[in-house]
């Protein structure tokens, strides 16, 4: 299933709506997410909550 809150291009994965650049695309990495406005996202260094 694809994140909601990143994209791949061109084998790199980045943020949805701020670009944040997430680094080599690959299916093992599992990033913290913070929605900082409507369908925009920045990796929370504080990790996860839940």
């Amino acid at each position: 299933m694809p994140n909601p809150c990143s994209y791949q291009s061109g084998g790199y994965t980045y943020a949805n709506g701020s670009g944040q650049a997430m680094g080599l695309w690959n299916t093992f990495t599992i990033p913290t997410f913070e929605q900082t406005a409507p369908g925009h996202y920045v990796i929370d260094d504080a990790g996860c909550s839940a």
